[in-house]
């Protein structure tokens, strides 16, 4: 298999918004619903959003895996070197606090804020392949990601590759309805 990553580009959005509210258990469309004007579409608020460049999912901090020039999967991480001031800056809405209360807890790290295959390539190495890549742009206190815990397959595959549950917090619900119950943040240490 031939998979090529590459940086994403602003007009990757499209893409990206899908797989971003697949790998965050369903929460930003919540969140670019919250968001949306009346009679504006959620989905668009997001791709909007993806494509700054100062957002917490910003297209500038991803990566895409493209097999024969087809965008498959993505992987969006960043340094988390944030003051706790400037992360709980970014709460928008109170299902985000428990979010931010994890990232506390993972300053320093490369936090991957989302990796996401398009279904039908899954199970083919492709996620194991962005992941590895993210680890790459590890910290001082190695590599971080938040999931939610209904995501099984994922937190067992984080496992697999030497992440650690570090911490975990109920999650806010507010009107949102999800089969989660709580955020799940696990780390890779810098060593391994």
């Amino acid at each position: 298999m031939d998979l090529k990553i590459r940086p994403a580009m602003p007009d990757d959005a499209p893409f990206m918004a899908p797989l971003v509210n697949e790998a965050d258990g369903g929460l930003p469309l919540q969140i670019w619903t919250s968001l949306a004007r009346p009679g504006e579409d959620p989905w668009e608020v997001g791709i909007r959003r993806i494509q700054n460049d100062d957002t917490p999912v910003s297209w500038s901090m991803g990566w895409i895996a493209e097999l024969e020039n087809r965008p498959v999967g993505l992987v969006i991480v960043h340094q988390l070197s944030e003051t706790p001031e400037e992360l709980r800056a970014t709460i928008m809405s109170p299902l985000w606090a428990p979010i931010v209360e994890l990232e506390l807890l993972a300053i320093d790290t490369a936090y991957i804020e989302a990796v996401s295959v398009i279904p039908e390539m899954r199970g083919q190495g492709i996620g194991a392949r962005l992941l590895a890549f993210a680890e790459r742009f590890r910290g001082p206190e190695g590599t971080s990601v938040i999931m939610a815990n209904q995501d099984t397959p994922a937190l067992i595959h984080l496992q697999r590759n030497g992440y650690r549950e570090i911490a975990r917090r109920p999650m806010v619900k507010d009107g949102w309805e999800t089969p989660g119950t709580h955020w799940v943040l696990l780390r890779k240490p810098f060593a391994e």
